[in-house]
């Protein structure tokens, strides 16, 4: 049963211990939801939050874990970017709370201090990925070891990523059982009632505090403007960005090639602007000067896909600008709550052109597996499992990606890159899972039932690609009607949400 109470606490809980982490925090007033989360947290209720983007998720948890660590353990939180983790250990040691990182970028030295930490009760938050619960020195090395708490943090990933390239997302509650962790909290910024019902239902969350504060801010003002093609919205776009003042302008592209193109056309006709493009296409050192480059106000107009933004604390976005339209509402109250966080006015225009609908749905068919897909890669598991006497073997997703000498098999031409290739071989393996022919376990595969027959799989697949398909073209069809009717603000957005949640 999920609790929902008052906007505040009432009457006087427990003062003392709230105090304390105001004052470690050096926070002089709790913002909205904060106090109910809060109190939650430190008495070791399960909490859910639905926290808009600068609404304070991190305190709630990082507030128990510093005060409770040397007595409870490490407060463990599941994040999805390594650069997420960075930001976050480093503004806690600034604030002299023992904090460190868990992933595969740091070094084997620092890892085992980790761990040592954690077994020593010297760490009050551990970051790391969902991938790290599933693999041996993480597994293996917390054997024994006492957690306060588990953390999901930007929640909303087991449903956007879970069944797709990242489905370690799927087996957190997995890890917190073996751990014996009775604590979970998960926090997202926004998210529709079918994503929350995944959330739930994922972690075990069960009985439940759950705080909700509106996603949309006073400050915030939205628009839609009708626009035919690519030369129309750089013309509008001219016309935005010298408007703006106080800040840089955030715009989010459907496309990479689409960031990249608008970028360079936006510096020939703005070149006093300084501007830059933002994809996964770019390498690692590449993102992370643009993104310093982007929080030091280097930047003025930064031109990106839907790779930038989670868990950038930037106040003073004074505009976000979609170049195209968004493949659903929730998508776009995300990207859009990203401007304005420091309680001044910001603007939100979608630039809207019934055309650029052709790329979200090239995008949903895209995420759409065929039968022989699955049967291919179910075909593969067997023929690696074949050389194996137990029937277990090492499940290396790199050999059933790209081959045994590093080259694409055949069987996966035509699927798109390395990352898209990792993506629709997870999906499969999910999706034998849910058959009941295969279980996963570690880094581990075990056959339950002998599939013997390829039309078995396709008629399987074939069933959930309509459901799904109709699903996606639900959602998208939403943010069509908010484009359409010309926005209608901050309202129309709320009830489209519920529509999608409904």
């Amino acid at each position: 049963m999920t609790k929902r109470l008052s906007e505040e606490v009432t009457g006087d809980a427990m003062p003392d211990k709230l105090d304390q982490i105001k004052s470690q925090f050096d926070v002089s007033d709790l913002r909205p939801g904060q106090e109910r989360a809060l109190c939650a947290a430190v008495e070791g209720r399960n909490v859910f939050g639905v926290m808009p983007t600068g609404g304070g998720k991190s305190l709630c948890y990082q507030g128990p874990a510093a005060l409770d660590y040397r007595e409870k353990g490490a407060t463990l939180v599941v994040t999805p970017l390594i650069a997420l983790m960075r930001d976050q250990v480093k503004s806690m040691m600034a604030l002299g709370i023992p904090a460190i990182e868990f992933h595969s970028q740091v070094s084997q030295t620092t890892r085992g201090l980790a761990l040592h930490g954690m077994r020593e009760h010297e760490q009050a938050l551990v970051y790391t990925s969902p991938e790290q619960l599933a693999r041996g020195l993480f597994l293996d090395g917390t054997e024994g070891v006492d957690f306060a708490r588990l953390v999901v943090d930007e929640a909303h990933c087991i449903s956007m990523w879970g069944r797709d390239f990242r489905p370690d997302y799927l087996r957190i509650k997995e890890f917190a059982d073996r751990r014996g962790i009775d604590q979970i909290m998960a926090f997202t910024a926004t998210a529709a009632a079918d994503v929350r019902k995944d959330i739930v239902s994922s972690l075990g969350l069960g009985d439940h505090e759950f705080v909700e504060i509106s996603p949309f801010r006073e400050n915030l003002s939205y628009s839609v403007e009708k626009i035919s093609g690519f030369n129309g919205k750089m013309l509008r776009l001219a016309r935005i960005v010298p408007r703006v003042q106080g800040g840089p302008v955030l715009v989010y592209c459907a496309k990479r090639r689409n960031c990249e193109k608008a970028q360079e056309s936006f510096a020939k006709t703005m070149p006093w602007k300084k501007s830059e493009f933002y994809h996964a296409g770019l390498n690692g050192g590449e993102r992370q000067d643009i993104e310093e480059r982007f929080l030091s106000d280097e930047i003025d107009v930064l031109f990106t896909t839907n790779a930038f933004g989670m868990g950038v604390d930037k106040p003073n976005i004074r505009a976000v600008v979609h170049f195209d339209v968004p493949g659903n509402v929730g998508n776009y109250v995300q990207e859009t709550g990203r401007a304005g966080r420091d309680g001044e006015a910001a603007s939100c225009v979608l630039l809207y052109d019934e055309k650029d609908l052709k790329t979200q749905r090239n995008f949903n068919e895209r995420k759409l597996l065929s039968g022989g897909f699955v049967w291919a890669v179910y075909e593969r598991l067997k023929e690696i499992a074949a050389r194996e006497q137990d029937g277990w073997q090492e499940f290396i997703m790199e050999y059933l990606c790209y081959g045994a000498m590093g080259n694409v098999p055949v069987w996966m031409k035509g699927n798109g890159g390395q990352r898209s290739q990792r993506g629709s071989v997870n999906s499969a393996l999910h999706l034998l899972v849910g058959m009941g022919a295969i279980e996963l376990y570690g880094d581990k595969v075990r056959f339950l039932d002998d599939l013997s027959e390829k039309g078995v799989v396709e008629g399987v697949v074939a069933n959930i690609a309509d459901i799904r398909g109709g699903v996606s073209e639900t959602l998208l069809g939403r943010m069509v009607e908010y484009a359409e009717t010309r926005g209608g603000g901050q309202e129309k957005l709320i009830e489209l949400l519920e529509m999608v949640a409904a």
